[in-house]
């Protein structure tokens, strides 16, 4: 059984492939279980590449071509993920210790939601009345995921 870290990562104006390096560097530090993949349509920095262990491309067209935001293709990361297990992130986040205890308590389940999720300071950036909605204080949705492939 394969477990690994999944950054989606896709550029507009932010660069999302720089964050999901960061980010991977840090999931490389405080982890053993420290496989990344970075699923991306970006060229990628020839010094960024030595972080990710895959890179794998955005398949089926990009449906966020027009947008901003670009999550209208994230549901394609079950189908691409080379892991079993997948632990899957946005791309500005940053570890400041392991989380390798989440495979444990994860074990038992197909899909996870966070909920309460805080930021660097220990402040909530979870929108009281819905947790998977868009946050008003970060304008960010705050729907993290962890999937087991079939």
């Amino acid at each position: 059984m394969t477990r690994g870290h999944v950054i989606f990562a896709q550029n507009s104006n932010i660069n999302y492939v720089r964050q999901a390096y960061a980010l991977a560097l840090s999931i490389k530090k405080f982890n053993k279980i420290n496989q990344v993949c970075l699923i991306t349509n970006d060229s990628i920095p020839l010094e960024y590449i030595i972080a990710f262990d895959h890179i794998v491309p955005i398949p089926w067209g990009d449906m966020a071509s027009n947008s901003e935001w670009k999550i209208e293709n994230r549901w394609k990361i079950i189908y691409v993920s080379p892991f079993k297990e997948n632990l899957v992130y946005d791309s500005d986040m940053i570890l400041l210790s392991s989380n390798d205890h989440y495979w444990y308590h994860l074990q038992n389940y197909d899909i996870a939601l966070t909920q309460n999720v805080i930021d660097y300071k220990g402040n909530s950036i979870t929108c009281k009345n819905n947790p998977y909605s868009e946050c008003s204080v970060c304008r960010h949705q705050t729907l993290r995921l962890f999937l087991q492939n079939p």
